[in-house]
């Protein structure tokens, strides 16, 4: 197996000041299998909190998004899904969420669906309560 760059990685790992100050800037893409919109609104983090349930063959609980606008006058952020249930949305600054209006797009079955949320000009964080349904991919 060829593995030219762990050598990097071992030494960058090892030195951490090396890397400290390092950013990566990416040129904006269209991604034409994606309905997502990260030229305005980009998920930053996610802290995923979930249950299984083996018999309905189905996850449920929460994603937690840490978003970043990067058009300051975006309020639609738009991810994709794939046989997902959308029960609840809530948007807000840090820890102060309210009630969030979305709208799932129509399915395709290669793309999946949109999953449009409605988010406040300060918001920061997104919460979305979920269950998959056992196709999901």
């Amino acid at each position: 197996m060829f593995r030219p760059a762990l050598p990097l990685l071992l030494a960058a790992a090892a030195v951490p000041g090396l890397c400290a100050g390092a950013q990566l800037h990416l040129a904006p893409v269209n991604d034409p299998h994606s309905y997502g919109n990260p030229q305005e609104i980009r998920v930053a983090h996610i802290a995923l909190d979930l249950a299984v349930d083996f018999g309905k063959k189905e996850l449920h609980g929460t994603a937690l998004l840490t978003v970043k606008h990067e058009q300051a006058d975006a309020t639609k952020l738009v991810l994709d899904t794939h046989g997902l249930v959308i029960e609840k949305v809530k948007a807000g600054d840090g820890n102060r969420l309210s009630d969030a209006a979305y709208k799932m797009g129509a399915e395709d079955k290669i793309l999946g669906a949109p999953l449009e949320i409605e988010l406040p000009k300060d918001a920061t964080t997104v919460q979305i309560a979920y269950r998959t349904q056992p196709s999901a991919g």
